[in-house]
């Protein structure tokens, strides 16, 4: 056999011995905008079957069309957040019994269309009255407020009576929360797709001090310790985290869009 085609021999046997799969959508954290549905698409080589697909553990994998290589469909879903699992049995000459069943996970969040409906509050800094601005996705600034969703968020109370922890999501920028982008100093403050397991986006909030009407409120990072991270007013507009300190760019009076009232109880969220 010339040189030339023994190579060429082998390498389509390297390539036949080959095995792959990748799910192509839903990314991880994608949002999907109602109308539109949440598209799931998966490929395989050399070949696939036995396609699963659930939806927080319904499986709705009659919805799907397959052919030996690739399996996509459209799933009509609720607003809210979801976890989308995917499996299928693909052929592997050299696995075990022939084949092997490859399985992920992808979590994603469904809106509607525009900024969100929730009840929402503003923030705004004891120094300047700045607020937190979902103006620069996914990273968050300090600017004025202008009465637009962008300095508007929803304040999420996680756990019970007693509890002074919550998330914040963006009314601009429905199911994303305020999230550290670091476990340190200095941190930029970014927007990621709402996780309530996710520590960096869970905020202990303490009523430092009762003026003038208002409560002035620290909002500490839980992915640190007590005092470690602070949401601060940072240096270029950032909204960064910082150790506590409690000056007038870590101290916020929280606005209640509804009533137009300042929040002056122990803790800020909603109930």
């Amino acid at each position: 056999m010339p040189i030339k085609m023994f190579f060429a021999a082998v390498s389509l046997a390297a390539l036949a011995a080959c095995s792959s799969f990748d799910v192509v959508e839903p990314k991880d954290g994608s949002i999907v905008t109602l109308p539109a549905k949440a598209r799931v698409s998966m490929q395989a080589n050399p070949r696939l079957s036995a396609v699963q697909v659930t939806v927080d553990g319904t499986d709705v994998s009659n919805q799907m069309t397959s052919t030996s290589t690739h399996s996509e469909g459209e799933l009509s879903l609720p607003l809210g957040r979801h976890k989308v699992f995917v499996a299928a049995d693909v052929d592997c000459s050299y696995c075990s019994g022939g084949k092997y069943r490859p399985a992920e996970e992808r979590k994603i969040c469904v809106v509607a269309a525009g900024p969100s409906q929730a009840a929402f509050k503003t923030p705004f800094a004891q120094g300047d009255n700045l607020s937190w601005a979902s103006i620069n996705n996914p990273n968050v600034s300090v600017a004025q407020n202008l009465g637009t969703t962008s300095t508007r968020w929803h304040f999420i109370l996680l756990g019970g009576i007693g509890s002074n922890v919550g998330q914040l999501e963006s009314i601009e920028l429905p199911c994303r929360c305020l999230r550290s982008t670091q476990d340190a100093q200095n941190a930029q403050i970014g927007l990621s797709l709402c996780d309530v397991t996710d520590t960096r986006q869970q905020w202990r909030s303490f009523r430092m001090q009762l003026s003038g009407g208002k409560g002035f409120y620290r909002f500490e990072n839980s992915a640190l310790g007590l005092g470690d991270a602070c949401l601060t007013e940072g240096p270029n507009n950032q909204l960064i985290q910082r150790s506590c300190n409690d000056t007038d760019k870590q101290l916020w009076a929280v606005q209640n869009n509804t009533t137009n009232q300042f929040e002056t109880g122990q803790h800020p969220w909603f109930q």
